[in-house]
């Protein structure tokens, strides 16, 4: 007879012994932990204050801009210190009709694209968190 208690098996339909499986609930809670860390790590390069990034972030989609080439371009051609190439060339927006909500969703894929740990709804609750406080979509909350 096998206890109630044990943790390795369980009665199953029918009073048959069944295997339970307590890795897959500890691997269940490891995963859940590990995506709910990703995304507060991600949170972290933003200062909760002010929602700014503390290193480098394009201030249009909140990518980070690490290599040189992820930057835009100014209208001298000089790289932009703010936008990554693909919100920012020439000194210009690349989609200027572009909305937060459309942002909040291209920016959403990306992540969870980039981290398959991550879901499409954490991604853009994080995103609607952060997006609106860089500068791009600052500027038009102050426009009348």
């Amino acid at each position: 007879m096998v206890s109630a208690k044990s943790d390795s098996v369980n009665e199953g339909e029918n009073g048959k012994i069944a295997e339970r499986k307590s890795w897959d609930t500890y691997t269940t809670r490891a995963r859940i932990l590990d995506k709910t860390y990703k995304i507060q790590n991600y949170s972290q390069f933003f200062r909760v204050n002010h929602m700014q990034p503390e290193g480098t972030f394009c201030q249009s989609c909140g990518m980070p801009l690490n290599k040189p080439e992820d930057h835009g371009t100014e209208a001298n051609g000089s790289q932009s210190k703010k936008y990554c190439a693909y919100c920012y060339q020439t000194g210009e927006f690349r989609e200027p009709e572009r909305t937060l909500d459309e942002m909040i969703e291209i920016s959403a894929k990306g992540f969870s694209d980039q981290d398959p740990d991550v879901s499409l709804e954490q991604a853009r609750t994080q995103m609607k968190q952060i997006l609106p406080h860089l500068e791009r979509w600052r500027a038009r909350e102050i426009q009348f």
